[in-house]
């Protein structure tokens, strides 16, 4: 009998879960309010929470990203995509709210949320979550299968880097361990279904005055915003 290689039956428990993931979903949101449900002055505070933001507070635009830090996908926005939004973000035309969804078949996926969230405690958020895209850029394409000591690593690793006191990089070591944001991640995957989202990345974009918003899937080139932006301030 041939021997099956480790690849195969890694591809297999991930498929595997994309399939529990898929029946979870359908079964947890059968019952939930739809986004209409929503009364439309809650829906932008809604959407926004109290998650990481880049960009003018009072942008016209919102763009709210669920994502998913072992997402192939939501690497490739991060590598490709969100370079060029900064400088809408940076011009004070978007702001840009990052929320997470772990998927069930990564399995450091919340562990890194959670680090991010304890991270962005001690004015770090950001810095992590360009860390923990940049060391699986550096492996490879897809999914990168790693372990949460590996992002307490990093963790580490950019405290060095950016020359941080220990002590504030214990004090996230300690915040993760204590699972502190949990149930913030959790508000956020429930976020993200009520909203409809079926994987990551998925962004909400929202005009604030108009409350009207437009839903982009997966990981798609600038010019995509752009035009859903448009749409959304009449510049059709």
């Amino acid at each position: 009998m041939k021997k099956r290689s480790p690849y195969f039956f890694a591809g297999l428990l991930i498929l595997i879960g994309a399939v529990l993931f898929l029946i979870g979903y359908l079964t947890s949101t059968a019952n939930q309010p739809n986004p209409e449900a929503l009364q439309e002055k809650d829906i932008v505070e809604f959407l926004i929470d109290d998650d990481m933001r880049l960009g003018n507070e009072k942008a016209e635009i919102v763009i709210v990203e669920f994502s998913d830090f072992q997402c192939p996908f939501c690497r490739a926005f991060w590598l490709k995509t969100l370079p060029q939004l900064k400088q809408d973000i940076e011009e004070g035309e978007v702001l840009f709210v990052y929320r997470d969804l772990p998927l069930p078949f990564h399995p450091a996926a919340y562990t890194a949320a959670e680090a991010v969230e304890c991270a962005d405690d001690k004015g770090l958020g950001w810095a992590l979550h360009d860390k923990i895209f940049e060391e699986q850029a550096k492996r490879g394409e897809g999914t990168i299968m790693i372990k949460d000591e590996e992002i307490m690593q990093w963790v580490k690793e950019l405290c060095a880097e950016e020359k941080i006191e220990m002590q504030v990089c214990a004090d996230i070591e300690e915040c993760v361990r204590s699972r502190k944001y949990k149930e913030e991640v959790k508000k956020d995957m429930d976020a993200a279904m009520l909203m409809g989202a079926q994987g990551t990345p998925t962004f909400i974009i929202i005009n604030r005055k108009t409350k009207e918003y437009e839903v982009i899937n997966g990981a798609q080139p600038y010019i995509v915003f752009k035009q859903k932006i448009r749409i959304l301030k009449g510049e059709r």
